[in-house]
């Protein structure tokens, strides 16, 4: 079967798509993970923490750049993806608005290049600057929204592994840290063409309008609310804990959060596979979507129990592993740090499956809104004191907060719904 026929047989498709998205997701969530027995030994610490709070940049401009379109446009191409024509509109228009973003992430990136644990190496601000902007561009909402995403997860995991290839082979030592970011960053703009010109053709091409970005901005505001406010004490955690405390304290906090976000982001797929689904049966009837609801918070919180049971126990054997004994107080704090792994995976159910579905999106805005307020009040106040025991507890209790108010609201709406 040629690489062509084979996205043609149905029945091909629906048997390799979880291997190949997850695969794909493993790739490229754990790529930086396969590296780092390689890279915490050619790099110095105190460089190495640098790199390590410029990537928390990054990811926090990818889910700025991002702006929720994953999930809003996710969620309405999932249901019109009949109208090819309404398709391309809404894909130009994001395409533009994110161009609009990026000028926005420029002026981002330009004020807190001079945070301190990366103030000796501003350089490494502007390559994550760049890797953002090349990964916000990627097409993953499309392939989701239509659920071809064999198809994109094929051409990531070949760019994945040429970037894994290409760290072994060019980062020799210290002075190429900056290779770390602009090897991510090239091999990116590669899948990404391959990846848009295929969208393009399926959906006939699309048009560039300023107009039309401003709208898409309009439209997606709320929903990137939840995901800014939320990647302030998760993606940018790193980075925030980098204004508090010692440079030197930075890697050693910064690969433990590395690895408890790694594991936490394994609930990734399962978004990308499930979200249309949860949409679609919502649209259908609320009876529907509650027994898909319940299903989910099942299946994922046994998921996160075991989780955060095989960090607890792994926690050393990993560190010591992927670090060497140098870090080895990474250890406290990656064990606390998969607290969050059964808290995240309750509440993403009560999130992407139960309010987005049903076009909640102010409600979750404002729950998180309210919960990274908490979050940057402690980590105010705890990290310069009590430092990496600090951060612990300023990234866990907003977690259990968010997962107490998010539970009431899905009980009295269910309790309503019955009631009905």
């Amino acid at each position: 079967m040629s690489f062509s026929s084979f996205f043609k047989s149905p029945s091909a498709v629906r048997a390799f798509t979880p291997l190949a998205v997850y695969g794909a997701f493993f790739l490229r969530g754990f790529s930086f993970i396969i590296l780092l027995p390689f890279l915490t030994r050619v790099i110095q610490p105190l460089t190495w923490g640098a790199l390590l709070s410029a990537q928390a940049l990054g990811l926090w401009l990818i889910l700025l750049l991002d702006f929720g379109f994953t999930l809003s446009l996710s969620r309405k191409i999932a249901i019109l993806r009949g109208d090819v024509g309404q398709v391309s509109r809404d894909v130009g228009n994001v395409i533009s608005a994110k161009i609009l973003l990026s000028l926005f992430a420029v002026l981002i990136t330009y004020l807190v290049s001079h945070q301190p644990a990366i103030v000796n190496y501003q350089s490494f601000a502007w390559l994550a600057l760049l890797w953002a902007i090349t990964q916000s561009f990627s097409p993953l909402w499309f392939y989701q929204a239509v659920e071809r995403m064999v198809e994109f997860s094929i051409i990531d995991m070949i760019g994945r592994v040429v970037y894994i290839l290409s760290i072994l082979i060019f980062v020799r030592g210290n002075s190429d840290a900056y290779l770390v970011l602009l090897l991510q960053a090239l091999t990116l703009i590669v899948v990404n063409f391959l990846t848009i010109s295929r969208m393009w053709k399926s959906i006939g091409g699309f048009s560039l309008s300023l107009w039309g970005g401003f709208e898409a901005i309009r439209e997606g505001y709320v929903l990137s609310g939840f995901t800014l406010l939320t990647s302030l004490y998760t993606a940018a955690g790193t980075f925030m804990f980098g204004f508090f405390a010692p440079p030197a304290l930075v890697p050693v906090y910064g690969n433990a959060d590395r690895l408890a976000r790694a594991g936490v982001s394994l609930l990734g797929p399962l978004n990308q596979l499930l979200l249309p689904r949860s949409a679609r049966a919502f649209a259908e009837s609320h009876q529907k979507g509650f027994t898909l609801v319940k299903r989910f918070l099942l299946f994922y919180s046994l998921i996160g129990l075991l989780g955060f049971v095989a960090g607890w126990l792994l926690a050393p054997f990993a560190v010591h592993l992927l670090f060497g004994k140098s870090y080895i107080k990474s250890v406290h704090y990656l064990r606390w740090l998969m607290v969050l792994f059964p808290l995240t995976a309750f509440n993403t159910v009560l999130v992407y499956h139960f309010l987005i579905p049903l076009a909640r999106d102010k409600i979750v805005t404002f729950i998180y809104t309210m919960i990274s307020f908490i979050t940057l009040c402690l980590i105010f106040l705890l990290v310069p004191r009590y430092r990496g025991d600090g951060m612990i507890i300023a990234m866990i209790f907003p977690e259990f907060l968010a997962l107490i108010i998010l539970s009431l609201i899905y009980f009295k709406a269910y309790r309503r719904y019955n009631n009905a």
